[in-house]
């Protein structure tokens, strides 16, 4: 059966906490749920699009093992994407390590296709924390952007420490995760 499938890198403890943080408070102050809800950890996606080998893939990505050392993700702050529902989102560094290991993915000879979002002319590291819930026109719209904009994470910087599958086909939802 074909399935709709990110392959992403989970937020460590840390800076999972503070982003959770960070959706709570989104929640409960301005009523926005989308990235809260949701039946996976934040994360960022690496590589996405529809398969019907995920066995096969899921013994690809487990064989993957990443020096800590490589392992080293900055954080950038907050981007948006300007349409009728704004997305906001985390950004992050391009790191040498997401390259390689998008190339892996993508070479893994287990894709049907890919999304548009993951062609290398359009990817880069990110996790939405809202998305399709906020109108530009919507009267809290500048207190939300300003709240979000005064959030401090405590690190500027985290070691990921795992490669998550996400199937995103109906409900999104966390597959399996291997430490690398």
């Amino acid at each position: 059966m074909t399935r709709r499938i990110a392959i992403c890198i989970p937020f460590n403890k840390s800076f999972l906490k503070e982003t959770l943080e960070l959706y709570d408070h989104l929640n409960k102050k301005f009523g926005l749920s989308f990235m809260k809800n949701k039946l996976c950890r934040p994360h960022i996606n690496l590589y996405s699009g529809s398969t019907n080998k995920i066995e096969k893939l899921k013994k690809k990505i487990k064989k993957i093992k990443v020096s800590k050392k490589k392992r080293k993700v900055f954080y950038l702050g907050i981007g948006t994407f300007q349409n009728d529902k704004t997305t906001f989102y985390l950004r992050f560094s391009i790191e040498k390590i997401f390259l390689d290991l998008r190339k892996k993915i993508a070479d893994s000879g287990c894709w049907l296709n890919i999304d548009k979002t993951s062609l290398n002319q359009m990817w880069f590291p990110k996790s939405s924390i809202i998305h399709n819930e906020l109108s530009i026109k919507n009267k809290s719209y500048i207190k939300i952007v300003n709240f979000i904009n005064s959030w401090k994470f405590s690190r500027k910087k985290f070691y990921f420490e795992e490669i998550s599958i996400i199937d995103f086909t109906e409900t999104e939802h966390e597959i399996t995760s291997f430490k690398i």
